[in-house]
């Protein structure tokens, strides 16, 4: 009889291990998470758009607690342009530009519109940050998003106030690097992010500050944020 109450209490103990095991393949945080370049992300489902989206800027090392939380500003990358090293805030700043649309270095080019001398139009950078595969700067199943996507997030943020952002994305008012010097610039004032959408031989941003939300087109050679949504 002590046998038989011996198996049937390890057989319980397996069931309840097995059990525990099989539920942990149900983690929605689980699912919901990516680590990219050595930081990790969850998806966030605005309930403007239903659209998913990153729950922090590239390179941010938390989601914001404010819309002046320093921490959550992230990265500020010239438009197009891959994580080398550049998109630092801390970064290098040289007067220079680049015959070539990848491996520019670490630098921030500074002193032109447009980090770049060749691709005026813009279609081989906006096809790279539209990469959906993790090649480019968004982590697998992500991209940079269209300047229409971001327009629709910000509809009814005129101004950007407190109730603005304790909405899902919690956008922050980033600031953003100055294509002639590569000096911060309007931190705390005003948010800016870039799209992928480029416009002539400039592209799109969009900005919001205290007062206005609005649609703008941009030199290249900007430092912005990127937050980045899923495909």
């Amino acid at each position: 009889m002590k046998s038989r109450k011996l198996l049937l209490f390890t057989l319980s103990i397996i069931s309840s291990v097995f059990l525990s095991g099989c539920g942990s393949d149900d983690d929605s945080s689980s699912s919901n998470s990516v680590t990219f370049k050595g930081i990790t992300y969850t998806a966030v489902k605005s309930s403007a758009t239903g659209k998913t989206w990153l729950d922090k800027n590239l390179g941010a090392s938390q989601v914001c607690t404010s819309k002046t939380d320093s921490e959550c500003y992230g990265d500020y990358y010239q438009w197009g342009r891959e994580t080398d090293g550049h998109e630092k805030n801390t970064s290098t700043v040289i007067t220079s530009q680049v015959a070539v649309t990848t491996n520019a270095g670490s630098n921030f080019l500074a002193g032109s519109s447009d980090w770049s001398t060749i691709d005026t139009n813009g279609s081989t950078r906006q096809a790279n940050w539209a990469k959906t595969d993790g090649s480019a700067i968004c982590p697998s199943g992500y991209r940079v998003p269209t300047v229409t996507e971001l327009q629709d997030e910000l509809s009814s943020t005129a101004p950007y106030d407190d109730s603005n952002f304790a909405t899902d994305l919690k956008l922050a008012l980033t600031g953003y690097r100055l294509y002639g010097s590569g000096n911060s610039y309007e931190i705390a004032i005003k948010g800016a992010y870039w799209s992928q959408t480029p416009d002539s031989n400039l592209s799109k941003v969009i900005f919001f500050t205290s007062e206005e939300s609005a649609t703008s087109s941009a030199e290249r050679a900007y430092g912005v944020p990127v937050r980045c949504i899923k495909n």
